[in-house]
């Protein structure tokens, strides 16, 4: 009979997983920073174009702070930044989750803070091209951070560590 099917582990057996989250951090880092290019590239794509019954339209906003735009110097946002890839690392390493929602959160976290980095160190700003609610410019990056961060918190379950006797 089958056993109950984890979440965690849908898709392929375990050797996949750090495959599967490199696969979707450099997914989510190209897919971010060819949207950039493009719409960076083109200005007149930039204005006027808004849309959700104007809750969300493009914008050219040049963040050189971290999350809304709070003031952080570059080599604290560069520590940071690597500290939480690296102890995501680490804990998937320990974790062990497969392929499955933990390592596609995992990859989408990585991906968007690795992409928002590349921005900061090669041009000193964050460009964010998508303003919600006349408020918050953000971009892909920022998206993935997010989905990644939700489908971490959503679908985490604890490894059993107690032997059945």
């Amino acid at each position: 009979m089958q056993k109950n099917v984890d979440a965690r582990n849908v898709i392929a057996p375990m050797y996949a997983g750090p495959l599967f989250t490199a696969t979707t951090a450099l997914a989510a880092f190209a897919i971010d920073l060819i949207t950039k290019n493009i719409l960076f590239a083109k200005p007149a794509l930039m204005t006027g174009f808004s849309f959700f019954f104007n809750l969300a339209q493009f914008t050219d906003f040049k963040n050189f702070g971290i999350s809304f735009n709070i003031p952080l110097p570059l080599p604290l946002t560069v520590f940071i930044t690597l500290a939480v890839v690296i102890s995501l690392l680490l804990w998937l390493k320990k974790e062990r989750p497969g392929v499955g929602i933990m390592t596609l959160g995992a990859g989408l976290l990585i991906g968007g803070a690795l992409a928002n980095l590349f921005d900061r160190v090669t041009l000193g700003y964050v460009r964010d091209w998508l303003l919600l609610w006349n408020r918050s410019a953000i971009n892909l990056a920022d998206l993935s951070v997010l989905t990644g961060i939700l489908f971490l918190w959503r679908f985490y379950k604890p490894k059993d560590n107690a032997s059945a006797s």
